[in-house]
């Protein structure tokens, strides 16, 4: 009861624009969300715009190529709000896939699901693929670096990283994070929102902070979490068969990651070329 009764503040919190908690869909359909234009005024910037829909800047810049980080006249913005969800047998607990980058949570009552842009690990630092759980949560955590990220700053940039860093402006964690059974992975807050939808992680989970905390809130002891790699992306609704592929490269330093376990990339047919890896939703013709 506690549960729904969170989820029904967070869907009143949030309302139409935001977005991000939907209803699972009834019918055994794969899509949530929806595809829609704004008006962007000049003097706009795509960063504000992105977070006050549910999305990263990254995947408003890529469906909406050209677009400037601040708009210079007047004009429509495509918001890319419509998703195919995980396989259904992965509908369950918390599901990030690096190849969004995008967080899904599916709440224990099998009705709705949160979604979210986050930010994954870069080259030489990618989030591993895997399946596990929550180990346990902290609001204003300490962050203590890796020795190996210690080591990667002082070879790279010259700055000794301290050995903690507790809460406030300078923790890369922001005000709250959820560890995970795999080691040193974590899914936090950042002190860099405009870093969500990047790989740009030395391979933690990063969120924007009003999302880490709504996931905080919501998540309980234990909860399963999946990691994977699915840059094709297969759903169907009404009938239809809909396809989404995301970019292997450029853009935001998407790179095609290759796998050989089962959380990479199990398209059920021979899918079409990836002309448009823009990460929107497109119906098959037959």
């Amino acid at each position: 009861m506690k549960q729904t009764f969170y989820i029904l503040i967070f869907i009143s919190i949030f309302g139409a624009a935001q977005a991000q908690m939907y209803r699972l869909p009834l019918n055994q359909d794969d899509l949530i969300g929806e595809l829609f234009i704004i008006k962007a005024n000049k003097g706009d910037n795509l960063h504000d715009i992105a977070q006050e829909y549910g999305i990263s800047y990254q995947e408003l810049r890529i469906a909406n190529p050209g677009v400037k980080e601040v708009i210079r006249k007047s004009r429509e913005i495509i918001i890319p709000a419509l998703f195919i969800l995980p396989p259904e047998n992965m509908r369950q607990g918390i599901v990030v896939n690096t190849a969004e980058p995008r967080l899904y949570y599916f709440t224990p009552d099998g009705k709705y699901v949160f979604t979210a842009p986050v930010s994954v690990g870069r080259g030489g630092w990618r989030t591993p693929l895997f399946e596990g759980n929550v180990v346990k949560k902290a609001a204003r955590p300490i962050w203590i670096p890796p020795e190996s990220i210690r080591s990667h700053y002082q070879t790279k940039y010259g700055v000794d990283l301290p050995e903690t860093v507790g809460p406030g402006p300078d923790n890369p964690l922001g005000n709250y994070a959820i560890y995970l059974s795999f080691p040193r992975i974590i899914i936090h807050g950042t002190n860099d929102e405009r870093s969500i939808g990047k790989y740009a992680s030395s391979g933690c989970i990063r969120m924007y902070n009003k999302d880490i905390q709504l996931l905080f809130r919501m998540i309980g002891p234990s909860e399963t979490v999946t990691i994977i790699h699915h840059s094709v992306k297969i759903g169907t609704q009404n009938g239809y068969i809909f396809i989404e592929t995301h970019p292997a490269y450029a853009h935001h330093d998407h790179e095609l990651i290759k796998n050989n376990i089962d959380h990479s990339d199990p398209v059920p047919f021979n899918a079409p070329k990836r002309t448009q890896s823009n990460g929107i939703p497109s119906q098959l013709k037959n």
